[in-house]
C-alpha cells in the first residue's frame, strides 16, 4: 500500500488564509473517506495541516 502524504499551509492572507487551509483539509478527508481511502491528520497547526492518505 502506497501512502500520499499532503501538506496545506497558508500563506500571506491573515485569518481568510487560515480558513481557506481548513476548508481544504475537510474537503480532501471527504474526498478519501467517498473513496474508500484511509485517512488521518499527521499534524494539525494554527495554518497548517499534514495529512496521510
Amino acid at each position: 500500500m502506497e501512502k500520499i502524504y499532503l501538506e496545506l499551509r497558508s500563506a500571506e492572507g491573515g485569518e481568510d488564509s487560515k480558513l481557506l487551509v481548513d476548508e481544504m483539509k475537510n474537503i480532501y478527508m471527504k474526498a478519501a473517506r467517498l473513496n474508500n481511502f484511509a485517512c488521518s491528520i499527521v499534524d494539525e497547526r494554527s495554518g497548517m495541516s499534514s495529512l496521510c492518505l
